[in-house]
């Protein structure tokens, strides 16, 4: 059987557990219990905002969203419910861009941006580009920070990054971000 791949415009989200390697190292069973409580969590966030998580890897995971605005609303319910016990220090990045879709799952340029603004996040933000802050701009109970433009790691042109400012949500200071 053949599968042609297919193309759209997608909100495009990376999430990932920040210290997973080093929880592993000194206690795989707390390791896994926050991994599947962040799936868990990010099931139920997802369930009625038309998002799907494509691609599950160690401590991270990749999902699309038909929305921009409800990609946004997720990543905020999910660090929210992560803020309490037991707590679980996930970065979040959002972009909105082309994707590909294959039997083997979702790439393109758009997730390459996404994982390099998720690598600028620090645990409980979330964290997106300028496309996508364009696209949630006039939603109440959204906030935008700007932390200006960054150079992400292979991606040609800078990037406007912002960092949803809801209460709960950790707002990176923009002179302490970096790569991971």
């Amino acid at each position: 059987m053949s599968y042609t791949p297919t193309r759209k415009l997608s909100a495009i989200m990376f999430a990932d557990i920040a210290g997973y390697t080093a929880l592993m190292q000194s206690s795989e069973h707390e390791a896994v219990r926050s991994r599947d409580r962040f799936r868990a969590v990010l099931a139920e966030a997802m369930s009625g905002r038309r998002g799907e998580a494509v691609q599950h890897y160690g401590d991270g995971t990749l999902s699309i969203f038909e929305s921009a605005v409800e990609a946004t609303e997720s990543a905020i319910e999910v660090q929210r419910a992560l803020r309490t016990g037991p707590k679980v220090p996930l970065r979040i990045g959002i972009h909105v861009g082309d994707i590909v879709r294959d039997k083997e799952g979702v790439y393109g340029d758009g997730v390459n941006v996404a994982a390099r603004i998720q690598s600028l996040a620090e645990p409980g933000s979330v964290l997106m580009s300028e496309r996508v802050a364009d696209e949630i701009r006039n939603h109440a109970g959204l906030p935008l920070r700007s932390l200006g433009r960054h150079e992400l790691k292979n991606v040609a042109q800078p990037v406007g990054v912002y960092a949803i400012a809801a209460e709960g949500l950790v707002v990176p200071d923009p002179d302490d971000l970096h790569s991971h």
